[in-house]
């Protein structure tokens, strides 16, 4: 299965602990199936600052739907008693057709070890739209 992360930074090594709190499965490092959602992701981060950058990972995994950020929010509405359920289901829609996975172990880290040779050349150079041009070539 190939996996994507969209960020506005090189990651050179995966940090557990800079996860957000408030996420879908809780803190860690989050990858999806589908390459626009990444690019997408990428640019929202580099918006507020960076280069828009995707890391793209190949290895067998099993993962789960993708909830949009609204869960936690629409949750906390419910409980304060601001929304009722249905208007809280309404709210909280997962993304159609994308899958994730969340990594939350030193242990699980060992998964992305092994970068493929488009992604190491991008770290290498810092290059977006070579990047690109590599990702669209094998895909």
């Amino acid at each position: 299965m190939e996996l994507y992360h969209g960020t506005n930074q090189i990651i050179r090594e995966i940090d557990l602990n800079r996860g957000r709190l408030r996420t879908d499965f809780g803190k860690g490092f989050y990858l999806g199936s589908n390459l626009e959602v990444a690019r997408e992701w990428a640019k929202s981060r580099a918006a507020f600052s960076g280069t828009p950058i995707i890391m793209r990972h190949n290895f067998g995994i099993v993962s789960g739907a993708i909830a949009n950020d609204k869960v936690n929010f629409v949750v906390d509405d419910y409980i304060k008693g601001l929304v009722t359920a249905e208007e809280a289901v309404k709210m909280i829609r997962a993304i159609p057709n994308v899958i994730q996975i969340s990594i939350h172990t030193p242990a699980a880290l060992t998964f992305l070890a092994q970068y493929d040779a488009s992604y190491q050349k991008m770290l290498d150079t810092g290059n977006w739209s070579e990047w690109y041009k590599l990702s669209n070539n094998s895909i």
